[in-house]
């Protein structure tokens, strides 16, 4: 009984992740080789499930004044289960800002995201419907190894940041 409830179990966690995939690709997402997020993915349904790490609310604010652009990130996270909220400005754009406010919250915990650096940043359109498109947003980060993490979102910073969370989740959960 218990072999059929596990293969049952099994079953349906398999059904959900395709599902998820499916609705995934419908929205845009465009997983294809994409191994960090594929690992999420597959982790969200046969790995320990732990979410280490999720953003709660954000809010940027970025300035342009004499040839020089400032940002600032606010953010409230869940580390743990704890709640913890950073802000920074940096000389710079708002992905960078967001970039750096996460990096300075999860070092306190974890001293080796300090290695963590992006490299690379693309944004292109994931579902066009005019001024209502969504936009697709790979970020390829690096360390001792390379990955990638995508978001995808209607806003452009939106997307980015939902790339640089999966992005942190994933470091963590590997390392």
């Amino acid at each position: 009984m218990k072999i059929l409830l596990n293969g049952l179990q099994e079953r349906h966690r398999i059904e959900e992740l395709f599902k998820e995939l499916k609705e995934y690709e419908k929205t845009g997402y465009n997983l294809g080789s994409v191994k960090a997020e594929q690992f999420l993915l597959i982790d969200k349904y046969f790995g320990k499930n732990e979410l280490i790490f999720q953003i709660i609310e954000w809010e940027i604010k970025s300035t342009f004044k004499d040839r020089k652009e400032v940002s600032n990130f606010r953010v409230v996270c869940r580390l743990n289960n704890e709640i913890v909220s950073g802000e920074l400005s940096v000389e710079g754009g708002p992905v960078d800002a967001a970039f750096k406010t996460l990096k300075k919250i999860l070092s306190k915990k974890y001293s080796e995201i300090e290695e963590l650096n992006i490299i690379d940043f693309h944004v292109s359109i994931a579902r066009q419907k005019s001024e209502e498109s969504s936009v697709r947003t790979r970020i390829n980060f690096t360390n001792s190894d390379e990955f990638s993490t995508i978001g995808v979102d209607k806003n452009m910073l939106g997307s980015a940041i939902e790339a640089l969370e999966k992005g942190f989740r994933y470091y963590l959960i590997k390392h």
